[in-house]
């Protein structure tokens, strides 16, 4: 009986084992997919443009700080549509209509990804704390990942 119990133990742990190295294998697959390159470079990009642009408007201009960053998000997400919709998803071409669509759905996604991002940075730095660099790095990549997927599934979906 106790050989037995073993066999089921070594067993499920070599199918969890199995499994898992699937799944990194699919990762890593994904992660190498021309589309992932693609996006990580037209996001880096976008952040150096949203960086550069916020420098600007703030210090070359003298814009008020907040004025200044959302007229920085602005510029960031307009090379972002473009660039995304070259570069990486090359979606269909479509009428006029469809390309406003398609635009307000980027932004309205890109929005959601900012609240997002505003709200973990409120709890985690304003209550909690914690330090806001690491904070906002941790929360660039987990914006870049949720832009990613609405892009992908909502906004250059064909």
């Amino acid at each position: 009986m106790k050989y037995s119990q073993e066999m089921n133990v070594t067993n499920d742990w070599k199918e969890k084992r199995n499994l898992l190295q699937e799944k990194f294998q699919r990762f890593c697959g994904i992660l190498m997919q021309k589309e992932t390159i693609a996006y990580i470079i037209v996001g880096t990009l976008t952040t150096c443009v949203n960086l550069a642009s916020y420098y600007w408007f703030c210090n070359i201009c003298g814009i008020q700080n907040l004025v200044s960053n959302a007229f920085a998000w602005i510029v960031a997400m307009v090379f972002a549509y473009f660039a995304n919709a070259k570069y990486v998803f090359k979606p269909a071409k479509k009428s006029f209509i469809g390309e406003i669509v398609q635009l307000g759905k980027f932004f309205t996604a890109r929005f959601i990804s900012f609240l997002v991002e505003e709200a973990a940075m409120f709890v985690f730095v304003d209550l909690l704390c914690v330090n806001n660099m690491l904070i906002k790095g941790i929360m660039n990549v987990v914006v870049v990942i949720i832009n990613y997927y609405f892009s992908k599934l909502l906004v250059f979906k064909d």
